[in-house]
């Protein structure tokens, strides 16, 4: 089991990510804590009664020492919680709710999926590439641009582009086209990708449409999300 995870360990810190509010490698925790405790349980005892004081001494302090980053950790998380959950219902819980209400059915530009398509029955269109294969492949190939933006929107007759716009900026940035409505920002952000989310429209009717559904929204978002209307 140990060999089990030192191995994964390894693996994943050669091609995976780590932090990002410990999403990335709180599996390795489990499986750490789970090997290591099995080893001291079943050969500490015996190995206990053989060494002097010191090393006791020692082998206590190199635990502590070993299992302090696990600590820290664990505070950071508990204080952090409550301000990751606030985050969400403040910015991703509201952008699906918004979509579900005004743009139910419709094609919708997203670069952060998971809950406006948990909430809202659209057709999601992912210019980031977790669930658009074209995407991925673009980026894969290195292809992936500007363009590319506005051709996904024309081509899914989407009405509505809700993005992280420095997201964009990686493939040379929002079209000239797009309309940019409004935008929302959040307050003490420890979670989400980004504190601003933004609202793009494809044509003047579109804009005109968000523009309004924003103003009708504003009175349902939480007090502490500060919304911009262009």
């Amino acid at each position: 089991m140990f060999t089990v995870f030192v191995a994964v360990a390894t693996i994943h810190l050669i091609f995976a990510r780590v932090g990002w509010f410990f999403r990335y490698e709180a599996y390795l925790i489990d499986i750490g804590i789970l090997s290591i405790s099995t080893i001291i349980f079943k050969y500490l005892p015996e190995i206990w009664t053989k060494i002097s004081f010191y090393k006791k001494a020692l082998m206590f302090l190199s635990v502590i020492i070993l299992f302090s980053p696990l600590l820290r950790r664990a505070c950071l998380g508990f204080y952090q919680t409550h301000k990751a959950t606030k985050n969400i219902y403040e910015q991703q819980y509201q952008m699906g709710l918004f979509v579900k209400e005004y743009y139910l059915g419709e094609a919708v530009l997203l670069n952060d999926i998971g809950a406006v398509c948990f909430l809202a029955d659209v057709k999601c269109v992912d210019v980031w590439g977790v669930a658009n294969y074209e995407v991925m492949c673009l980026k894969g190939k290195e292809k992936y641009c500007t363009g590319d933006f506005e051709r996904l929107a024309k081509e899914y007759d989407s009405k509505l582009a809700i993005v992280y716009e420095e997201w964009l900026n990686f493939y040379g940035g929002v079209p000239r086209s797009w309309i940019k409505v409004g935008k929302w920002k959040i307050k003490d952000n420890v979670v989400c990708a980004r504190d601003e989310v933004t609202f793009f429209a494809f044509d003047e009717d579109g804009g005109e449409r968000l523009k309004a559904l924003l103003y009708q929204y504003k009175s349902f978002l939480p007090e502490d999300v500060e919304q911009t209307v262009y």
